[in-house]
């Protein structure tokens, strides 16, 4: 059973040794009650310490169950303590913020057992020392009897070897320690139980065997035993551990019973993570808002392969992120005395771009190359755009002398009608950044549409642009709003002319089209009729400016030309969620006017002749050299063969990306036909401001960083206090077979829950911060929403709370664990 070999125990105080006992050697029986009497600072505490594996002796061996303690490690103890040793204290040492029965269950948690078995193991140990009525109660509602039949119920639930009592019965009055007596007399039947006490009377009246010491020596003992050898037992190795349900439950009593304290921590620890969920949040509405605008300026101006256009990237490039060569390690072989040029200038020219758009390069989008497959309509749409000129005028009335109101009806040309905007072939685009508000969308060619932004309103300078009101004199127009069906049905507004190749060329005498200036065209048609015109345009500047820069379709207003009506049959409004459309006109009109444009130019005289003659523009008489010359030729007469640009509508970012790494394989399989070069301008200012953003998200979190730090060093220092605060239910836990890394477990665990809590605060903070935030945001953006954190990073700031202050009391904890059971019991 239990054998002690000249046991010695001596304790260094600063220079001077303390020999607490002084060559030890007993032999224990299995089932006994021994009594130790002795004088205070005899040894006998030590003596029971040792034999209970709290202490360890400084020589001499303890021999358990015929096994040597001397290569115990402090896992083997800590077994040893949880499985064959039940303590009872003289001050209890009981767990105040957990209930009766929660104390008895410790050791058997500690223990391993499952949690139906252990709970009626606790019960039955409560009811065999009389508590079965108090299983619910905290120790602080127990008299002192009470709480020390819990301590006896804890030390024997787990059926152990021994019993070692500790001046079981020195804090209560006689008659609840002869109940305490008679207890530990019962348990003694069928086990090895010591007590240590300073009470003749009680010993000789229950004990079995008295053990007399005196200075850290056995003066008596009054039934020595002397035990054969006895063989090493081979047990099975279960080694005792906490698991994570014990250690959160004490952690969170242990929070519960300080609540102030617990919310005050968690209240300061969540001020960092408030400025970092803050600078999360205005980062995920910036990245989310350059999306948005980028997905919405890709619709208006797409992703192109055009061919003629102009790539802007180098320029953005070159102003928004200059850098010099030399900070770039460029120039590394120039000689030390020489001067290093920075190629600012070169950097930030934009660059013409010509393509010679094939039908090679056609059937690649539909079809595919070889293992290639052909582009992914449901990933990115496509339009294939022949652009070609309509020519286009409005019938106007122009007053030409305001004193008299004198007008003249024109016809002038609508110039920017080459940059009215096609509709997209599919409606579900359109859909998503415009709703109908009037009228009805265009279903032929010789329907239109109008488009205003998310106000309804249009700027006054482009009706001008487009001839809208701008030169009508009707008094029921030029006011500062139409109504929808104003607009719809009054011609002044919603028509135009177009006027085909053969009427507007002619067919001969190509060099001369049929449009002239404003003042000779009045001087031609209304002579009689136009008062001092010359003195106008010299009085007015303004007026001249603008009659000097229209121009005419020079036939009659007054009469019939054959020419084809288009009429505005609807108006969209831009979405409020939209910052820019793919309409980057307010016009807009079918591909079928497009096609039908196309169809009747290839048979007009102008573009027959103009194919007839190759080289020269038969118009202007300018060199046409090249297909793409040829081409772009050929498109200001209204024909086109192949498309002349392809736009590109990536549903999301990543599509975006899909796109291009399509479009940058067909170069690398195209064999001899000629590259391909796509034009993303709008992605190359995205891409810039997006470093922008993250470098400055990255500084405001690095500055928010520096209040994890002080969080960390608050918690650190908490959990300090809370370990002294908590020391003896370190001994309580140590002493029921706990080891080093639970109490770690435990102290982490507390830690990483004010940590979660402290998350928990943060998150709440943060969202009711985001409530004015996301006001003045929408007030000054007319963005709503603009600030937000993903579910991600809801997980990310927790499980980042939780790890920082389980970092931050990482160091009290091991403290903690370091620390002396005897000792932590004997703390207050």
């Amino acid at each position: 059973m239990i054998k002690l070999k000249n046991i010695k125990k001596i304790y260094q105080i600063e220079e001077r040794k303390l020999n607490a006992l002084k060559g030890i050697s007993l032999d224990m029986r299995k089932s006994e009650f021994v009594c130790v009497l002795g004088p205070s600072g005899c040894g006998k505490t030590t003596l029971l310490n040792i034999i209970g594996g709290l202490d360890r002796y400084s020589s001499g061996d303890l021999i358990i169950d015929g096994k040597s303690t001397k290569r115990f490690t402090d896992e083997d103890w800590d077994t040893y303590r949880s499985r064959k040793v039940g303590f009872v204290f003289q001050s209890y040492n009981l767990i105040s913020h957990q209930t009766v029965l929660e104390n008895v269950e410790t050791a058997l948690v500690i223990s391993g057992i499952g949690r139906e078995e252990r709970r009626k193991m606790a019960i039955d140990a409560l009811v065999k020392v009389g508590l079965a009525e108090h299983l619910r109660k905290t120790p602080r509602q127990l008299s002192g009897g009470e709480m020390q039949r819990v301590a006896i119920a804890r030390a024997i639930v787990n059926n152990p070897q021994m019993i070692l009592a500790d001046e079981p019965t020195g804090a209560l009055d006689s008659e609840n320690s002869v109940k305490i007596m008679d207890l530990l007399k019962e348990i003694a039947k069928d086990r090895l139980v010591i007590t240590v006490t300073h009470n003749n009377e009680l010993a000789e009246s229950y004990a079995t065997r008295i053990i007399r010491m005196k200075d850290g020596e056995i003066l008596e003992d009054s039934a020595p035993y002397k035990s054969a050898v006895e063989e090493e037992k081979k047990e099975e190795k279960r080694k005792s551990f906490m698991p994570y349900s014990l250690a959160t439950k004490l952690s969170l009593k242990n929070l519960a019973g300080k609540k102030v304290r617990t919310a005050l921590t968690s209240i300061a620890s969540s001020i960092a993570i408030v400025g970092i969920a803050l600078v999360l949040a205005c980062t995920n509405g910036l990245n989310y808002f350059i999306d948005k605008i980028q997905m919405d300026t890709m619709s208006s101006i797409p992703i192109t392969v055009s061919s003629k256009s102009t790539n802007y990237a180098p320029m953005i490039e070159g102003i928004f992120g200059y850098v010099s060569s030399t900070a770039k390690g460029e120039n590394k072989q120039a000689p030390t005395n020489s001067v290093i040029i920075n190629h600012a200038l070169k950097n930030m020219q934009a660059t013409e771009i010509t393509n010679e758009i094939s039908a090679h390069f056609t059937n690649y989008l539909e079809n595919g190359i070889g293992n290639k497959k052909g582009l992914d309509k449901n990933r990115v749409r496509y339009d294939a755009v022949k652009n070609v000129t309509k020519n286009v005028y409005k019938k106007v009335n122009v007053e030409v002398y305001p004193i008299s109101k004198v007008s003249c009806p024109l016809n002038i040309i609508e110039q920017n009608a080459g940059s009215w905007s096609c509709l997209p072939p599919d409606r579900y685009i359109l859909d998503e950044q415009y709703h109908l508000v009037a009228g009805k969308y265009p279903e032929s060619a010789t329907e239109l549409l109008l488009v205003v932004d998310k106000n309804s309103a249009i700027a006054d300078t482009v009706l001008a642009k487009h001839l809208i009101d701008v030169y009508a004199v009707d008094e029921n127009l030029g006011k500062g709003y139409y109504t929808y069906d104003e607009i719809l049905t009054n011609p002044i507004i919603n028509e135009y002319n177009l006027v085909l190749n053969d009427d507007f060329y002619g067919t001969e005498n190509f060099s001369t089209a049929k449009k002239v200036d404003l003042t000779s065209h009045i001087e031609t048609f209304y002579r009689g009729e136009v008062k001092a015109l010359e003195d106008i345009l010299k009085s007015n500047e303004y007026i001249k400016e603008i009659y000097n820069s229209i121009r005419c379709y020079n036939v009659d207003p007054n009469k019939d030309d054959g020419s084809i009506k288009l009429k505005i049959v609807g108006i969209v409004k831009l979405n409020d969620d939209t910052q820019y459309g793919m309409l980057t006109s307010p016009i807009a009109y079918t591909s079928a006017l497009n096609d039908f444009v196309i169809e009747k130019s290839y048979n007009s005289a102008i573009v027959t002749a103009q194919l007839e003659k190759d080289g020269v523009n038969v118009l202007t008489g300018a060199t046409v050299s090249g297909k793409t010359a040829l081409n772009n030729t050929l498109s200001s007469f209204g024909y086109a063969e192949l498309p002349t640009q392809i736009k590109f509508y990536p549903r999301t970012i990543k599509d975006k990306d899909y796109l291009l790494e399509f479009l940058d394989a067909y170069n690398e399989i195209n064999g001899d036909n000629p590259d391909i070069t796509y034009t993303d301008n709008v992605g190359a200012v995205i891409e810039l401001v997006r470093v922008v953003v993250g470098g400055v998200s990255a500084i405001l979190i690095a500055l928010t960083a520096i209040s994890l730090v002080v969080s960390a060093i608050m918690i650190g220092i908490i959990t300090y206090v809370s370990v002294i605060e908590r020391t003896k239910e370190i001994g309580i836990l140590r002493s029921v077979g706990a080891r080093k890394k639970d109490v770690v477990r435990l102290f982490v665990t507390e830690t990483g829950m004010i940590g979660f809590i402290a998350g928990i605060c943060g998150l709440i903070l943060t969202l009711l911060v985001c409530i004015p935030l996301n006001v003045i945001m929408a007030n000054l953006t007319g963005v709503t929403g603009f600030v937000f954190l993903y579910w991600w990073n809801f997980i990310a700031l927790i499980v980042g709370s939780s790890l920082l202050t389980v970092v931050a009391g990482l160091i009290p904890s091991l403290l903690a664990s370091k620390q002396d059971p005897v000792k932590a019991l004997r703390s207050e």
